[in-house]
């Protein structure tokens, strides 16, 4: 069994660990979806001054997760190494949602799009930041698209998001908002699509977005179309950690619904589908995280197939497959989904797990993955 771990902060979860190789996981087709949080109230922060238990936490890597509730998620920092799970912050929402988050590249903060306004029916996203270490909130943007995961942007300094404005006739215009840490924000360009999601800021400094239509999924770079990357849905993107790649799952249904793994390099704009470009895993794969200094991204695969740029579909002693979420820096530790079925049709029961070269961690409860921090 994996080790145990509760919702309550800074409390030490003891348990054995299963022994697992990291490198043997593959992906699963629910871990992947975002489900974001509406909320009805306004959100408070920790009073001036206050710190949460995080802030003399031990040095290590702490996974940021969700524990989901009611009315509100708490967002937790597990340690990776410890088990020791310390509570950052409470985000309320509207029942049956939960939050959407990212953290910032330094760790110190969490973006989250969550619905302060409306109702359950027609809910209004705004974006807070939250300080892991003082567990003050911060209200950045209001009334913006509720169903999109924050990017922050290279330097830290600033989280993107968007707000669709619907028109009289046709495609509606998705805004890219900019919002600066430091309160201000602003809009800086627009896309005319069903959808239209920024993924990050790329080695060249443009930001690159994902728009997708009827037309099919269109890769722009600084609001200009850059590449075609398939007739129909994308997902799952992920920009390499030197920002000069984009990895991410083509939705194919030429043959019926398989999901196909691609990656592009962003250094040459292409004019058709680059569907051509495989990522060098056969068959389908849902996830992308890139390890550090890795030429090549890794994609959660059907638990039959496994091959170099995949992962086997089951590990030496639980079966199952996985769903990779992140890396820390240094490549240690991996976050996972992982799921106890043999195939996406049929992938059985989500658990969060934590996977390093000595075994795993698992964090029964927990819904989301936000990203790392390091202390």
């Amino acid at each position: 069994m994996g080790s145990q771990l509760t919702t309550r902060p800074s409390r030490s979860i003891q348990g054995q660990r299963r022994k697992r190789p990291w490198w043997l996981i593959s992906a699963s087709i629910a871990g992947l979806a975002l489900i974001l949080a509406a909320v009805a109230i306004g959100l408070r922060g920790s009073d001036g001054g206050a710190t949460t238990a995080f802030a003399s936490a031990p040095s290590g890597d702490y996974a940021v997760v969700a524990f989901p509730g009611d009315t509100a998620d708490t967002i937790t920092a597990i340690g990776a190494g410890t088990g020791i799970a310390y509570e950052l912050g409470r985000v309320p929402h509207l029942e049956g949602y939960t939050a959407a988050a990212a953290v910032s590249p330094d760790g110190r903060k969490v973006a989250v799009v969550t619905p302060d306004a409306g109702d359950v029916a027609n809910p209004i996203a705004a974006l807070i930041v939250l300080d892991v270490e003082t567990g003050d909130f911060a209200r950045l943007v209001e009334d913006i698209d509720q169903l999109q995961l924050p990017v922050w942007s290279r330097d830290g300094a600033a989280i993107f998001v968007t707000r669709t404005e619907a028109r009289e006739a046709g495609l509606p215009d998705v805004a890219i908002i900019r919002a600066s840490l430091n309160g201000s924000s602003a809009a800086v360009g627009s896309i005319r699509a069903s959808g239209a999601y920024p993924v990050g800021q790329g080695a060249d400094g443009r930001l690159y977005a994902v728009a997708v239509d009827e037309g099919g999924s269109t890769l722009y770079a600084d609001f200009s179309p850059h590449s075609m990357l398939a007739p129909g849905i994308t997902r799952d993107w992920k920009l390499s950690p030197d920002g000069q790649r984009l990895a991410y799952i083509e939705a194919d249904t030429s043959a019926g619904l398989r999901y196909l793994p691609r990656v592009i390099d962003l250094g040459a704009e292409v004019k058709g589908n680059v569907s051509a470009q495989s990522a060098g895993v056969e068959g389908q794969a849902l996830g992308v995280s890139w390890q550090p200094n890795s030429a090549a991204p890794l994609f959660g695969t059907e638990p039959s197939l496994s091959s170099d740029g995949g992962a086997s579909a089951q590990s030496l002693v639980q079966e199952g497959f996985d769903v990779p979420l992140g890396f820390t820096a240094d490549g240690g530790w991996l976050a996972s989904q992982h799921w106890t079925g043999q195939s996406f049709a049929e992938p059985g029961t989500p658990e969060l797990q934590l996977i390093s070269q000595v075994g795993l961690r698992s964090i029964p409860g927990a819904t989301r993955f936000y990203g790392w921090a390091r202390r």
